[in-house]
């Protein structure tokens, strides 16, 4: 999704609506009680979670690795992977 996004609005508002996504999902994760249930309080938070994560760092990587010769790819997509700890 944010490969189809990103083109059209920039890094910046894909980036921002990313961690609204994730913030959400977390907030929605901290409702929970000692009996909630998986489908209707935890999956919910979850799903959101992992969208506004998986936009903000496909964005993120995207981003770096703009303009890297080819053959430097894997030495880039490595100091990515460390930088994140």
């Amino acid at each position: 999704m944010p490969s189809l996004v990103l083109p059209k609005v920039g890094p910046k508002l894909v980036v921002s609506a990313g961690f609204l996504v994730a913030a959400a999902g977390k907030a929605l994760l901290t409702r929970l009680e000692l009996y909630s249930t998986y489908a209707t309080h935890i999956m919910p938070g979850l799903i959101l979670l992992g969208l506004g994560i998986g936009a903000v760092m496909s964005t993120a990587i995207q981003g770096a690795t703009a303009g890297i010769h080819h053959e430097d790819a894997g030495v880039a997509s490595a100091l990515i992977n460390t930088g994140r700890g």
